[in-house]
């Protein structure tokens, strides 16, 4: 069942071991029929893999849906100030005072100023930041693979690199791409980037401004329109769901794709471009393709095979 795979261990070790040096989001959505009752916090740590258990039972989770995303910066912990708890002991409700302070000081620690005020190196603070193409397509799943898998073909083929695929768990594809790789990837376009950076201020925003660059003329060369783009990856502070969480619209797996996966979505794709979501999923997940068990088809068996292959999937963006 969809609750007991955010119960297993080898899913929140690797959803805590690849959170570790990045900011969590979390939404919890009170009604899944009325956004608008939607709320969340974001800036929080998962120190490990039971804290994943714990923020999800504060949350209300699982008579609440909750929708786990992980910041694309990188981040040394070890420097920044942690975030106070959600909720305080013996109190009712959210500890809204303190998030909110501490919401303050993180937008001050984002500014080579903010930092230099609370003697932080920014430099050590703020590691880099992993480039995404998110590929959303509501009504076309198969158009939606097509062009996450001709992005990443062009990463490997044109320049070298090793982008990661990952299914959303509902309308799209995310293309990972390492920060090392982004930074190496930016610097063809853009040779003396590392020099602006380390003068400005905010040299984020400078970033995430250069990363749209990337996007738009790797989307370009590969012929795709930036149209097909949810931005929101690479912006400042960007953010995008997490892997191995559960999309709580389908009940399914944000899923990082094998490469045996890929080939085979590819061969489904070529053979029948308006390919179902229902179709991709069996695909990449033949542990039951039931009609009847969409949503209860995870594999819970802590000896799966599935669940063993799990830390070898997200080995080049981690």
């Amino acid at each position: 069942m969809v609750i007991m795979w955010l119960r297993d261990k080898a899913v929140l070790s690797e959803i805590a071991k690849f959170a570790q040096d990045r900011e969590v989001k979390f939404t919890v959505h009170q009604d899944l029929s009325d956004r608008s009752r939607d709320f969340g916090y974001r800036k929080q740590r998962f120190q490990y893999s039971q804290s994943v258990v714990e923020t999800l039972e504060t949350l209300g989770y699982p008579e609440r849906a909750v929708s786990l995303f992980i910041g694309t910066n990188r981040l040394n912990w070890n420097l920044m100030r942690l975030p106070p708890p959600l909720r305080k002991r013996g109190r009712s409700g959210f500890n809204k005072e303190e998030l909110k302070e501490y919401s303050g000081f993180w937008k001050s620690a984002l500014l080579r100023t903010g930092c230099r005020d609370m003697e932080v190196d920014f430099d050590g603070l703020w590691k880099g930041q992993d480039l995404v193409w998110d590929v959303d397509m509501q009504d076309h799943i198969g158009a939606a693979f097509d062009i996450a898998d001709t992005i990443a073909k062009f990463l490997e083929t044109k320049h070298g690199l090793s982008p990661q695929i990952v299914f959303s768990g509902s309308k799209g594809f995310h293309v990972w791409l390492h920060h090392s790789e982004a930074e190496t990837l930016v610097s063809k376009i853009s040779p003396h980037w590392r020099k602006t950076y380390g003068n400005r201020d905010d040299p984020i925003r400078y970033r995430s401004k250069l990363y749209r660059t990337v996007v738009e003329q790797v989307s370009e060369e590969a012929e795709f329109s930036i149209g097909y783009l949810d931005l929101a990856p690479i912006q400042r502070s960007g953010i995008i769901r997490c892997p191995y969480a559960i999309h709580p619209k389908t009940g399914q797996i944000v899923w990082p794709l094998s490469q045996q996966e890929r080939q085979s979505l590819r061969k489904l794709v070529d053979a029948n471009y308006e390919v179902s979501l229902w179709e991709i999923v069996t695909t990449i997940h033949p542990w039951d393709n039931r009609e009847s068990n969409r949503r209860n088809s995870i594999p819970t068996n802590g000896n799966s095979s599935v669940l063993k292959s799990i830390p070898k999937r997200l080995s080049s963006v981690v």
